[in-house]
């Protein structure tokens, strides 16, 4: 239940505060949906006057609240009801799982999941559509990996989508084919569109159910703020969609939307641009894709993979095409979030802030860097030279250090997910997820960015150790960093007098708790602008 007041002094609990300066306090006080004060409860009392309530935080540790710098809201409120296969350990498992959704659902009813990685599949290999025709002949499927830039699809999808030895490649995306030339099934990036566009679209009813939904895990997880790009609607519609679903009369949350770069012209006939809205939903950064992922093989390298020769990867925006949309955006006015995740796309996206602020200088642009996994030592030095930010997800390497050197080498493994490298060299970071790639907890995050070690503590000391950083400058990705990223660094990520009142109660203090166990911490209370959203009290 939420519970609404417009004085409160909260006190009885630790108060910490991420960044510079003085960082500790006995309270805070809020007044309406802002905090009023912080401090000692005398000076806290004092500030808010007589009448006010108080609160008590039985010995919580309250800080601002999580806010999460790179997801995909909409699509992870439908993974929470989509077939989830993130945990197959083999086909014979995944087919098993679609087996038991088609026997459950009418013929022709589209199955939908995510999750699957072929590198934790016992046959080491893609499935394809033959094996989902197998267990649901008369049910067309659409499952997609992990990362989201590949698919596969089962014989009957593919036939709604037109899709057969003819259907076209190009290079931003390709179908995987037989030695006859036929599709497979499996779909990488671009490609994936053809099946996309004939799944049925939810109605605003039943997305504004997933926003819901989203939103509602999201406070459990200590978020009060998120950074999403969704593509499910236009962003006009999708900004009155959240517009309806994210109030203090609702769900009190805050959205930052990142429109795709396509839908430019279309916002800026109706005056959008980067942070217009209320302070609850808005206008974000225009969304552009360099390249693919590293998972499948699509991110693209400076050099072949290792474990795939004469795969450079993909570059899904065109270099010259992406200098092009990146100086249109910033002489509009919008902020950029350029999706790059291996070291060639980092390459021209860099190259595109400088050819945009070489055109139109603009010294406060925060451009932002999405991913930046595959890393050479000067692209960091470069990032924090172009006052660029590193929208990094710490929670990949607990996956990826299983396979990352085996992808792209030693060499260029030993200089990527380079988190601390890029806080010493002065390059701003935010943290975020991913969601739904990766789960859309912020404690994940920051367990992988000081442990760097996988679910069973392997390997010992950490993944390339000297990359950890500390339990404070990861609180920070996730406060600080991620308000500084969507021009919020004075409203959001501190625990400030005017500042918004949004603030997480921890059941412990993540600096005092073996590192290991900042995973199992877990989210007392979270309170967006003065309203307790969720307690487990």
């Amino acid at each position: 239940m939420m519970e609404q007041d417009r004085r409160r002094i909260l006190s009885g609990g630790r108060f910490f505060s991420p960044g510079n300066g003085p960082r500790e306090y006995e309270a805070v006080g809020i007044a309406g949906d802002r905090i009023a004060a912080v401090g000692s409860v005398d000076h806290v009392r004092s500030v808010l006057g007589r009448g006010a309530g108080e609160v008590d935080m039985e010995g919580t540790f309250v800080m601002p609240g999580f806010m999460d710098g790179h997801c995909h809201l909409l699509s992870y409120g439908a993974q929470l009801y989509a077939l989830d296969l993130s945990g197959c350990r083999s086909i014979e498992e995944l087919k098993q799982k679609v087996g038991e959704r088609a026997d459950s659902e009418a013929e022709g009813t589209w199955i939908i999941g995510r999750g699957w990685d072929q590198g934790a599949f016992s046959e080491r290999r893609y499935p394809r559509a033959d094996d989902l025709d197998t267990v649901a002949p008369n049910h067309p499927v659409f499952l997609k990996r992990a990362c989201g830039h590949a698919a596969v699809a089962n014989s009957l999808a593919l036939e709604r989508a037109g899709i057969s030895s003819g259907y076209p490649d190009n290079e931003s995306g390709y179908l995987e084919r037989d030695r006859h030339g036929e599709p497979i099934g499996v779909l990488h990036e671009e490609a994936q569109k053809g099946v996309s566009a004939v799944v049925p679209d939810p109605d605003d009813s039943r997305i504004l159910d997933l926003l819901r939904a989203a939103i509602r895990r999201a406070h459990r997880a200590g978020l009060t703020s998120v950074q999403t790009n969704d593509r499910e609607r236009p962003p006009t519609e999708l900004l009155a969609l959240y517009r309806e679903v994210c109030s203090p009369d609702s769900l009190p949350f805050r959205v930052y939307l990142d429109p795709p770069y396509a839908a430019l012209d279309d916002l800026c006939r109706f005056g959008l641009v980067t942070g217009s809205g209320n302070r609850w939903a808005r206008i974000g950064a225009a969304k552009i894709f360099a390249d693919g992922s590293l998972g499948a093989r699509s991110a693209a390298l400076s050099r072949e993979y290792a474990d795939d020769p004469g795969n450079h990867g993909v570059m899904v925006t065109g270099s010259d095409l992406l200098t092009k949309q990146v100086k249109n955006a910033h002489q509009m006015g919008m902020q950029v979030a350029i999706h790059a995740i291996g070291d060639r796309a980092l390459d021209a996206s860099l190259h595109a802030v400088r050819a945009a602020m070489y055109a139109c200088p603009r010294p406060d642009h925060r451009h932002r860097m999405v991913h930046c996994q595959i890393t050479r030592p000067e692209q960091i030095r470069a990032i924090a030279e172009l006052s660029c930010i590193a929208a990094i997800q710490p929670k990949f390497v607990t996956t990826d250090l299983r396979w990352a050197e085996e992808r792209v080498g030693e060499e260029l493994a030993a200089t990527s997910y380079a988190w601390r490298r890029m806080l010493e060299a002065g390059a701003a970071c935010s943290g975020g997820s991913d969601a739904p790639v990766e789960p859309i907890e912020p404690l994940l995050g920051i367990w992988a960015a000081v442990c760097r070690t996988d679910a069973a503590d392997e390997p010992r000391g950490g993944w390339l150790p000297d990359e950890k950083i500390s339990v404070e400058d990861a609180l920070y990705l996730f406060t600080g960093g991620a308000a500084y990223a969507e021009f919020a660094d004075g409203e959001k990520g501190q625990l400030a007098p005017g500042a918004l009142a949004d603030l997480v109660a921890l059941d412990r203090d993540p600096r005092e708790v073996p590192a290991e166990e900042i995973r199992s911490i877990e989210i007392a209370e979270t309170w967006c602008g003065g309203t307790r959203v969720h307690s487990k009290r």
